[in-house]
C-alpha cells in the first residue's frame, strides 16, 4: 500500500491518500473530518468574491456545486442560530443556508457509497464554521439506505469544535501542533471545552492512524 500526506502549505488541503502500489482509480480508504457533504462554489481570496467554479474538479472539469452566499455575512462573528446548539460564525449560517437549496444539494450531494472504501467520518456536534454533524448524519444516511457493505465508523464529539483533527504527521506539522492551542482560540466551543477538544484532537489523530494501518 502506497501512502502520501497532503498539507495546507504545499497543497492547499489537509489529506491522505492510500492506494495499492500498482495504482487504482478508486479509493480504499475515506477519512473526512468536520466534513461537507456537497462541493461549494470557491471564492477569491477576498473570501467574499464567488468564482462561479467548483472548489472540486474531476478529469479537469467542475463537480456540481452548491453556493453558499458569504456577502450576506460577517463570516467571523458569532450568533445565535435556531438549528445550532451553540452560538456559531456568520459562515456557519451561510453554509446552512445553502443547504437549503435542495434541487443544488441533490445533484451536487458526494456518493461515497460508490467508492466500495472503508470510510471514518468524524465531527463536532458545535462545530461553529459550518453544520459538519449535520454533514456526517447525511453522509452516513446515504451510506445505510444504499445498503453500503463496507466498513464504515462514525464519531460526534460532544462539545467538538470544528477544529478536532489534523491528517498525522507530528513531525512534520511541528510548528502548526504547538500553534494549537492558540488557534483553538478562535473557535468559542474549542475555548468553551477546551480540555475535551484537546483531547478529541489526540483521538482524531488516534482514529485516523488506526483506521488507514488497519485491514
Amino acid at each position: 500500500m502506497r501512502h502520501e500526506d497532503f498539507n495546507y502549505k504545499q497543497h492547499g488541503f489537509v489529506g491522505h491518500l492510500a492506494e495499492p502500489d500498482n495504482g487504482s482509480d478508486r479509493a480504499v480508504i475515506i477519512v473526512m473530518v468536520s466534513p461537507t457533504h456537497v462541493p461549494f462554489e470557491g471564492t477569491l481570496n477576498d473570501k467574499k468574491t464567488m468564482t462561479g467554479q467548483s472548489v472540486a474538479t474531476w478529469k479537469g472539469e467542475d463537480i456540481p456545486f452548491v453556493t453558499a452566499d458569504f456577502s450576506k455575512v460577517k463570516a467571523g462573528k458569532y450568533q445565535k442560530h435556531q438549528d445550532a446548539k451553540c452560538k456559531v460564525t456568520g459562515m456557519w449560517v451561510a453554509y446552512h443556508d445553502a443547504y437549503t437549496n435542495i434541487e443544488k444539494v441533490k445533484s451536487a450531494k458526494l456518493t461515497p457509497d460508490t467508492s466500495g472504501a472503508r470510510i471514518l467520518l468524524i465531527a463536532g456536534d458545535e462545530d461553529e464554521a459550518w453544520p459538519a454533524e449535520y454533514s456526517v448524519r447525511v453522509l452516513e444516511y446515504g451510506l445505510k439506505t444504499a445498503g453500503y457493505s463496507k466498513d464504515v465508523k462514525v464519531i460526534i464529539y460532544p462539545h467538538g469544535s470544528h477544529l478536532n483533527g489534523l491528517m498525522p504527521n507530528r513531525e512534520r506539522e511541528k510548528k502548526l501542533y504547538r500553534m494549537i492551542p492558540l488557534i483553538g482560540m478562535m473557535y468559542r466551543t474549542f475555548g468553551k471545552y477546551r480540555k475535551e477538544n484537546l483531547f478529541y484532537f489526540e483521538k482524531t489523530e488516534k482514529e485516523i492512524i488506526d483506521w488507514i494501518t488497519s485491514d
